[in-house]
C-alpha cells in the first residue's frame, strides 16, 4: 500500500510499472462494476434529435464512481511519480511536467518509466535495490 499512497522513498521503474497496472485494473473493475450496478436505462441517453447514445454521467452512481476514480488514480499517480522522481534525484514537484501540453506527459513517461535511477544514494535515500 505504500507503494500506491506514500509519497516518501524511491521505487524503481518494475515498480512504477506495476503501479500503473494496479491502477488501471483498478479502473477497469470499477467500471465493470457500475455498469453492471446501473440499469440500463439509466447508464444511457439517446439525444431524440440525432439518435446518438452517451453515458449518463449525472446519474449519482456514475457520477460518485467517476469521482472516486478521479481522486484516487491523481494520487496514485503522483504518489508513484514522486518516487520515481525521487529515484531520479529530483523532487516530486517534477510531476507538474506531465501539465504542459503536447510534451509533458510524453516526457514525464520516458522520465519515470524509462530511465533508470541513480545508482547510488541520494537526498531521497538510498538506491533501491532490483530483484
Amino acid at each position: 500500500m505504500s507503494l500506491l499512497f506514500s509519497f516518501k522513498g524511491r521505487t524503481g521503474r518494475a515498480k512504477f510499472w506495476l503501479a500503473c497496472l494496479v491502477m488501471y485494473l483498478l479502473v477497469a473493475l470499477i467500471v465493470i462494476i457500475v455498469m453492471l450496478s446501473v440499469p440500463p436505462e439509466q447508464l444511457i441517453i439517446t439525444d431524440p434529435e440525432t439518435g446518438m447514445e452517451t453515458i449518463n454521467i449525472l446519474n449519482p452512481i456514475v457520477l460518485t464512481a467517476y469521482l472516486v476514480l478521479l481522486v484516487v488514480t491523481t494520487w496514485i499517480s503522483l504518489a508513484i511519480g514522486t518516487k520515481r522522481f525521487h529515484d531520479r534525484g529530483k523532487s516530486g514537484w517534477w510531476n507538474l511536467i506531465a501539465l504542459i501540453p503536447l510534451i509533458g506527459a510524453f516526457w514525464w513517461l520516458i522520465e519515470l518509466g524509462c530511465l533508470r535511477g541513480d545508482p547510488g544514494p541520494n537526498a531521497y535515500g538510498p538506491p533501491v535495490v532490483s530483484v
